[in-house]
């Protein structure tokens, strides 16, 4: 039976397969070097869409489909892209060495939506292809592993917003869309049902169709709702509740900053605290100290 592996490279947890030897985290962006072992056969996915640069030898890559079976031979520099919502079942010759840069959906809808005019295209997951503008941003963003974690994080936003938009630039697939004139926002009835929604889910991963499907609403009529009801996209105005809730939990209860970090969703204690100090000009270890006294 062939096994089955979920690559997780926001955790940085290795597998069987994948061994991480650098692992970066900058906001909703994950930039990794990982090796991976030979295998004879696995069914593979990736737990956040992401692009990867193959940076070893050459090596026979071999996927089957429901229709057929591929045999690529695979070179330094090729790319692979994950969409994250499909598993593939492949196997590879020999060992491997590959730059990994991940993105979670809400970096995408929040960086690609108003690029397309919130017609986000699909994006397929692709095997061996090769593309000088993505290769380009990868070597970039390769340099950074060598730097400090607190050092670049602006560039490397921009330039994994860059990227991903490249991305769907070339690769997406457009659906058929006919935008929709919004002029009431959600209405009040909706405003308060989602407000209650959002408070009740503030520990958890909360994604943009979970927010629409509360209130009936499409993804794309509901994103532009919600902006002109609060004045703010959905995922601003979650990320000011979240530290809204920080604050009482850093005040009321004993638990570390990592904890409340990690319970609030953040994906670090370093995006924590950036992000905090952004929305209340203090860190969160400060406003601790100066409510305790």
């Amino acid at each position: 039976m062939v096994d089955t592996e979920i690559w997780d490279f926001g955790s940085g947890i290795p597998t069987k397969h994948l061994r991480f030897l650098h692992h970066k985290t900058v906001g909703e962006l994950f930039i990794c070097r990982c090796d991976i072992s030979t295998c004879d056969g696995l069914i593979l996915g990736t737990a956040q869409p992401c692009v990867a640069l193959h940076e070893g030898d050459p090596t026979l890559l071999r996927y089957n489909s429901a229709r057929r079976n591929y045999c690529l031979k695979v070179r330094c520099g090729h790319i692979h892209i994950s969409n994250a919502n499909s598993l593939a079942e492949l196997s590879w010759s020999t060992p491997q060495r590959i730059l990994v840069v991940a993105m979670s959906t809400k970096f995408i809808e929040e960086n690609v939506a108003s690029a397309f005019s919130g017609n986000i295209p699909s994006l397929p997951s692709r095997l061996a292809i090769r593309n000088d503008w993505l290769l380009e941003l990868l070597l970039y963003m390769r340099k950074s592993l060598g730097e400090p974690a607190h050092c670049d994080s602006a560039c490397l936003e921009l330039l994994g917003t860059s990227l991903v938009i490249k991305l769907h630039e070339i690769f997406g697939k457009r659906r058929l869309y006919q935008p929709s004139i919004i002029t009431g926002g959600l209405g009040s009835v909706r405003e308060k049902n989602i407000k209650v929604y959002i408070e009740h889910h503030l520990t958890e991963n909360i994604r943009l169709n979970d927010l629409a499907n509360a209130v009936d609403l499409s993804t794309d009529y509901f994103r532009k709702a919600f902006k002109q009801s609060f004045g703010r996209s959905p995922w601003r105005y979650i990320r000011e509740r979240r530290i809204s809730r920080a604050k009482e939990m850093l005040i009321k209860h004993d638990q570390s900053i990592t904890e409340i970090a990690l319970n609030l969703q953040f994906s670090s204690h370093s995006h924590f605290t950036d992000t905090f100090h952004q929305i209340t000009g203090i860190s969160p270890s400060k406003f601790r100290d100066h409510n305790s006294r």
